[in-house]
């Protein structure tokens, strides 16, 4: 019975995931075999198709090589610099995730003087597009990754074994030692990293469509907020596919590298290196750059209108106040959801078990333009009048309330779930394989149900590990853009979309008053990550 539940809990998980897409990519395979044109319009053929190809993975790698250039010495400093002063670097290092791409393009506009990029119709012609600000837009969203690759790097330096480090300085040369036993066993954890950071690049939509880097994400949002079609806008992201499981396959290839590398060497007392140390001072200097920078600049904008905080937040209460409950609604949910599957998994066979994780976390792949497309377009139908506003009054006060707010917030519910939820399943899954299930046996050997072993044993080992992901899922919803772009429903906006839409019209003061108090709400999110992963590693 129990497993059937599970079963079946399973199916309903996978099949909220996956409905969407099968709906928007069946739609438009039936279009494509009426009209061979539009599939031939989703291959990078003509110049236009080219240049979206081209720029799309210029993004990517360059993305993924500045977040190296950033990370690895902040990692550094991380794993090797001081003891005492690395708590503050874990924190400081944080602190440039509760940093919205958004916002951090909407700084770089404001230092140089760019306008940003107005026109949501200016469609380009047969001809290719400008590859110069996607050198400009790569910096600017390593600047917002790079601390992906710096805990990647660090984790991955804490597990090395002692007796690997005393062998390796025996190659007497620094760069020997780094050429010949360094780089091989931390190369899965710098290209998984960089390969995260390149695919977070590839799917980001607000700040390219800022800094006015066209790629596939930036293009489809275009074409379809100036009335372009669904369909064609889901055969026109299918190279994304392609490219973000070519960026996410190392990422997934490091997580299975490190389970045999350092088992119960994490908590060991790390040296101080030189290395260690040069890098503390240079991630003082990335802080200073992200986010003390952006934060210096909107502080520049509001110079003597500090009115603009009260009044800003009186005509955007509903934005904030939507942010902060939805945020606070949507993290401790689906970190239950995850949590709730992965204990359930845990009785399965290991290949039901990686059958089941395959199926809940490949829809990562999917853009998140594209998947707020999908969204739209398979609830509103009739099935769905509760969360799109489609049900009558009643005349009956709490059920009418109860609609309202159902039409008003549940497409925003579901766009979070929709995005976050495989990402979430993932960091848990990978946290609770590497508990001993032999605690589970004997809790149940002794007679507590798999519930009950679940709730009494798996939750208290992996109490840091929920409350990181919490956090981190808390954060991620408030700053969230692409989808909830396209998702919201009439006062149901959090307050990334007014940013973005401000922008676009160059209200600076409201813009720079807005941005600050989202990054407040981000950042005491993060703080609490780092302070759950720092408890986690005592």
């Amino acid at each position: 019975m129990r497993l059937r539940f599970s079963v079946v809990f399973t199916a309903l998980i996978v099949a909220f995931l996956w409905l969407p897409f099968v709906s928007l990519y069946g739609a438009a395979l039936s279009s494509a075999l009426s009209h061979p044109t539009h599939f031939l319009e989703a291959l990078p053929l003509r110049p236009l198709q080219r240049s979206l190809f081209f720029n799309s993975l210029m993004l990517s790698a360059l993305c993924g090589a500045f977040s190296l250039l950033f990370g690895v010495p902040v990692a550094l400093a991380l794993a090797r610099g001081p003891r005492k002063a690395r708590p503050l670097i874990a924190l400081l290092t944080a602190l440039p995730l509760a940093l919205p791409p958004t916002l951090m393009a909407t700084a770089w506009l404001e230092i140089t003087r760019t306008p940003p990029a107005r026109s949501l119709a200016s469609l380009a012609a047969e001809r290719p597009l400008p590859i110069a600000p996607v050198f400009i837009a790569a910096p600017v969203l390593a600047l917002c990754y790079f601390p992906i690759v710096a805990f990647a790097l660090a984790a991955a330096l804490r597990a090395l074994p002692l007796e690997i480090e005393e062998a390796a300085r025996l190659f007497g040369s620094p760069r020997r030692a780094i050429r010949r036993v360094y780089l091989p066993l931390l190369w899965p954890a710098l290209l998984g990293a960089a390969g995260l950071c390149g695919a977070l690049a590839l799917w980001e939509m607000g700040a390219p469509d800022l800094l006015d880097a066209r790629t596939y994400s930036v293009e489809i949002y275009r074409a379809h907020s100036a009335g372009g079609e669904a369909n064609l806008a889901a055969l026109r992201g299918l190279p994304m596919l392609v490219l973000g499981a070519f960026l996410l396959w190392p990422t997934m290839r490091a997580l299975r590298f490190y389970d045999a590398v350092g088992q119960g060497s994490a908590h060991r007392e790390t040296p101080v290196t030189t290395a260690g140390a040069f890098g503390l001072f240079l991630a003082f200097a990335l802080f200073l750059a992200s986010p003390i920078a952006p934060i210096g600049v909107f502080l520049s904008q509001l110079q003597s209108e500090w009115h603009v905080f009260p009044e800003v937040w009186r005509a955007n209460l509903s934005e904030l106040r939507n942010t902060i409950a939805l945020s606070t609604f949507a993290a401790p949910l689906l970190t239950i959801v995850a949590l709730a599957l992965v204990a359930a998994w845990k009785t399965w066979p290991p290949r039901q078990r990686l059958a089941a994780l395959t199926l809940c976390a490949l829809p990562i792949l999917f853009p998140p333009i594209t998947l707020g497309i999908a969204l739209v377009g398979f609830f509103n139908r009739d099935a769905f009048a509760l969360v799109y506003g489609g049900l009558p009054p009643t005349g009956i006060a709490p059920l009418d309330w109860i609609y309202e707010n159902c039409a008003r917030y549940g497409m925003m519910v579901l766009g979070y779930a929709a995005r976050f939820l495989p990402l979430v399943i993932v960091l848990l899954y990978e946290a609770a394989r590497r508990l001993d299930d032999d605690l589970l046996e004997a809790a149940q050997n002794l007679g507590a149900s798999p519930g009950r072993a679940a709730r009494t044993i798996l939750t208290p080992l992996l109490r840091p590990a929920l409350m990181g992901v919490a956090a981190l899922l808390w954060a991620l919803c408030a700053a969230e853009l692409t989808v909830s772009v396209l998702v919201n429903q009439p006062g149901g906006q959090t307050l990334p979309v007014p940013i973005f839409n401000l922008m676009h019209i160059g209200s600076t003061a409201q813009v720079a008053a807005l941005s600050l108090t989202l990054f407040a709400l981000t950042a005491l999110a993060v703080a609490g990550l780092s302070f759950a992963l720092n408890w986690n590693r005592k």
